[in-house]
């Protein structure tokens, strides 16, 4: 198959290499082996994404320069939204974002309440490369690395650079940048220096839809809805939306970087988020004889939808939906230096806050203007230490061995608003939950090459995970529903985990290369899984504080060849049992009842492909796949899930592109198809083209730009190039236009 697509973009390709005359260097990693490894010898099949890709590509978050990598899954909102929870990053078929790591210099930015990364904190700019790497690294990053790891490698000076970015394109979408980099010398030392600023917003386009089903006895005749159905079939009707979904964006950072002379290095690093995402004012379709529009008034209304026989009931809290927003500050210091010629060690110190929040507009005295609600204000802090050190033994061995200490503290309150709309009409707050977890680890990785074309690579970690926390409440009522007081304390548990690796690479002389490894991961709960209950009116989801920690267990077998023609093939069988997963299920009360167990065991296999062919020296076509059977082998809390699919997984994603650059001119053009996912336990939403479906699709994105001069740069994308339509829950944006100035001295 993946030979087949390639056909489409690869003619000629061999001939034109006859005419390359330019050699790109071969890609290395530091993330699969915390040491500087090219890709080919690397224990695990690396993908690198260059800042050229970033550049040829229309990317404006880290995640969508990650798109059209082999074995990711990337499930956003579309529209460049931010937030951690839109935007989510998984690897063959491991689900869940809180399952992939993610790092930036090797240092974690995911946060203790979702384990989740907000992926517009780093400045497009400012990537040098993103490493992407598959397979379970429990044993060298700990918990979350379960299905792969994203480590983000940013910039450092090199000479005196000012770039500066303005773009506009659909939906009102602006943005503005700038970075300076510079490096001085003093004696023997250097210091470096990195800035960044830049702003982005959009106006947002309808994603949300309000759909109801037949109910009540009827009343005014109204017209303007639309038949439907729901994800699972059932006849519905939509009567209207819930506005534009506008969002807005600032990054601020200052990096310094000290050398003191080739063997010594201090990095001191800080970096601040702020990111919003409000809807404007929501529609009503329905509208009577006179042209009055439906609903009227804050009171639930009964209404016939004439020419239907049918009749809804509905109100203006059904159309309010309330804003959301997240505050991101790091802080992190970095020492590097070799104790003598050969033996280096390193210390990281990394300090995150993420503050994220979010408004419930109480659905019984809302509508777009007035009425009460409740805010959720939810700090996180976090404390990572990470120091290692590394030598070689012999002529044959080369050991890295360190400890880790990390610290995550939730406090969480809810407060009761005047006006949902008004952030200072803040009034009592009526429920309090903290918590907080603390790991403590040692690891140690040996790579060991007993004939030269051959690495075997050994290591392990053990993590001492533990938690405690309380949570409290007042009694208030919100939205029809009354909360009853509570007051709760959780003590201190400890939990342990091993987490050993084994991997060998065998590199011929001809360019094949053989790859096997296993190993074993975990994932700790998050502070939202453990203390965080959140509390609607028509659902609850209950935090579980006895909660464990996942288990999985990995293997997989590959190999890759390259050829002197510029053609690289290369494949993956992947292999994974994952047990004690944390998994959510519905009561089937009303209102809803979600609770969290450790109840599910899935299993996934799968294999992956790709065929890549430089030629002309500058342009790269590719073509990649990957399958991924991810099911329910296991599961008590619902035992209809058993045999059903992972939800939220696609079994098939597939691409096809080319970029490159000549003679000033530069772009991109990719064909992205991704396979039926469920959202349901039992794999019953099988509906198509409605709200609250996951299609499948298969979209066209092409970006082009050219050097005006020698410091201008002009470009044009166009995502969605068919207009392809679509619900991934949420309705696609349709086909966008962002056109960009660039500058750069």
């Amino acid at each position: 198959m993946i030979a087949a697509a390639a056909s489409a973009v690869l003619p000629c390709a061999m001939a034109a290499q006859a005419e390359e005359n330019d050699v790109d260097l071969a890609p290395v990693t530091v993330t699969a082996t915390k040491t500087e490894k090219p890709v080919s010898e690397a224990p695990a099949t690396v993908s690198v994404v260059t800042d050229k890709q970033i550049e040829h590509n229309n990317v404006r978050r880290i995640d969508e320069a990650l798109t059209s990598t082999m074995g990711v899954y990337v499930k956003g909102l579309g529209d460049g939204q931010t937030s951690n929870f839109s935007n989510q990053v998984t690897m063959r078929g491991v689900p869940s974002y809180s399952r992939t790591g993610v790092m930036i210099d090797g240092v974690s930015m995911t946060d203790g309440f979702s384990q989740g990364a907000n992926m517009s904190v780093v400045p497009i700019d400012n990537i040098q490369q993103i490493e992407v790497v598959p397979g379970p690294f429990s044993s060298l990053y700990g918990g979350s690395a379960m299905g792969g790891v994203v480590n983000i490698i940013t910039k450092a000076p090199t000479k005196r650079e000012v770039i500066g970015r303005l773009g506009y394109g659909s939906n009102d979408h602006h943005l503005e940048s700038g970075t300076y980099r510079d490096l001085w010398t003093l004696g023997g030392a250097k210091l470096g220096i990195v800035a960044n600023l830049d702003h982005e917003a959009s106006g947002g386009y309808v994603n949300e839809y309000v759909n109801k089903s037949a109910a009540g006895a009827g009343g005014t005749n109204v017209t303007g809805w639309a038949a439907t159905t729901s994800n699972t079939g059932a006849a519905q009707y939509t009567i209207g939306d819930k506005g534009r979904r506008g969002w807005n964006k600032d990054n601020a950072g200052l990096k310094l970087f000290l050398d003191f002379d080739d063997d010594s290095k201090l990095t001191l690093e800080g970096s601040y988020h702020n990111s919003f995402t409000i809807f404007d004012r929501s529609n009503y379709y329905l509208t009577d004889a006179a042209g009055n529009h439906y609903p009227s008034g804050l009171a639930t209304n009964n209404l016939t939808l004439g020419g239907a026989g049918a009749n809804v009931q509905t109100k203006a809290g059904d159309f309010v939906a309330g804003p959301n927003g997240e505050e991101v500050q790091r802080y992190r210091i970095g020492y590097e230096t070799k104790i003598w010629s050969d033996v280096t060690t390193k210390i990281t110190v990394n300090h995150q806050r993420n503050n994220y929040w979010y408004v419930t507009p109480d659905t019984t005295t809302s509508n777009d203007y007035l009425g009460g609600g409740k805010y959720s204000d939810i700090p996180t802090t976090k404390l990572d230490v990470d120091s290692n050190i590394g030598m070689p033994i012999g002529t044959q061995h080369y050991l890295i061995s360190g400890i880790a200490w990390n610290r995550n503290e939730l406090y969480k309150q809810d407060y009761l608003m005047g006006s949902w709309r008004e952030v200072g009409t803040l009034g009592r707050v009526v429920n309090i939950m903290r918590g907080a977890t603390t790991t403590k680890a040692a690891y140690a990785q040996d790579e060991y090459s007993p004939i030269p074309p051959l690495t075997l690579t050994a290591g392990f970690r053990y993590d001492i995970w533990s938690t405690n926390g309380a949570t409290s409440g007042s009694a208030y009522t919100q939205s029809g529903t009354t909360y009853t007081a509570y007051n709760k304390g959780y003590r201190e548990r400890t939990k342990g985990a091993l987490s050993p690796k084994l991997a060998a690479v065998y590199k011929f002389d001809t360019g094949t290369v053989l790859r096997a490894a296993w190993g074993r991961a975990f994932r700790t709960p998050n502070l939202s899984d453990l203390y965080s209950t959140t509390q609607t009116s028509s659902s609850t989801t209950n935090a579980n504080p006895d909660l464990k920690p996942e288990k999985a267990r990995s293997w997989e077998i590959g190999a890759e060849q390259a050829f002197d023609t510029g053609t690289t093939l290369r494949g993956t069988y992947f292999n994974t049992q994952i047990t004690d997963m944390i998994y959510s299920y519905s009561t089937g009360s009303s209102p809803s009842v979600t609770n969290r167990v450790n109840a599910g065991s899935v299993h996934i296999q799968g294999y992956e492909g790709e065929i890549r062919q430089k030629f002309l020296g500058r342009f790269t076509a590719f073509a990649n796949l990957i399958y991924q059977d991810a099911y329910v082998v296991n599961n008590p809390s619902v035992p209809s899930s058993v045999g059903h699919r992972v939800t939220y997984m696609p079994d098939q994603i597939w691409n096809i592109g080319l970029d490159g650059e000549y003679k000033g001119a530069f772009g991109s053009f990719n064909i992205q198809h991704v396979a039926k996912q469920f959202g349901t336990n039992n794999s019953a939403d099988t509906a198509k083209n409605v709200f609250g479906a996951y299609d499948p699709y298969t979209i066209a994105n092409l970006k082009l730009g050219f050097n005006i001069t020698e410091n201008y740069q002009a470009s044009l994308a166009v995502n969605n190039i068919t207009d392809k339509q679509y619900f991934s829950y949420y309705a696609a944006s349709g086909r966008t236009f962002f056109g960009s100035l660039r500058a750069q001295f």
